[in-house]
């Protein structure tokens, strides 16, 4: 078992894969050059677009849940026209339901609302009736789950949680703890 967390690094993704995960969700930023990775453009990841791309081939079971801390929509676009054919394997998340439009004409599987960025609930309708794999939404907001049509995945939780997938820095499954 790891001694410390990990996050967007190619470490991070071996251990997940290692683990029977598939999906990670990975921090990215566009730039003038492609795809970064990384939280914040001080602590970028080593990791390339094209090793990330090389780590999804050798994993066929694992997809990419993206998180865009810039421009989420140019981002995607970045990543379509990066990935080509593969951009099925990435799971874009959307911050706001106008961007459930464009995100899906880009041709990427259905997306994970993220609920974190939203104020009030009137939100709740409109997702319930949207094509999306799931929602994402902080632990201390999990009892709005019971209202939401779809999938529920918490952020960020360290421990298990029946009944929710969940965003984790670092969790072994059972299975596989010694």
């Amino acid at each position: 078992m790891p001694n410390a967390i990990y996050t967007n690094s190619m470490a991070a993704m071996e251990i997940a894969a290692a683990h029977g995960f598939h999906m990670i969700e990975l921090d990215l930023w566009r730039t003038n050059k492609g795809i970064a990775v990384g939280h914040n453009p001080q602590h970028l990841s080593s990791m390339t677009f094209d090793q990330l791309l090389d780590f999804l081939r050798r994993n066929p079971n694992i997809s990419i849940v993206t998180d865009f801390k810039s421009n989420n929509v140019l981002g995607l676009q970045r990543v379509a026209e990066l990935a080509g054919p593969m951009r099925s394997r990435f799971i874009p998340q959307i911050y706001s339901l106008d961007e459930l439009g464009p995100v899906t004409a880009m041709g990427f599987p259905p997306p994970i609302f993220t609920a974190y960025r939203m104020l009030g609930l009137d939100w709740l309708p409109r997702v319930n009736s949207a094509q999306v794999r799931a929602v994402t939404m902080p632990y201390r907001h999990r009892l709005l789950a019971r209202f939401i049509d779809h999938p529920v995945f918490l952020n960020t939780v360290n421990e298990p949680i029946p009944g929710y997938g969940l965003y984790t820095d670092c969790l072994i499954p059972a299975r596989h703890r010694s």
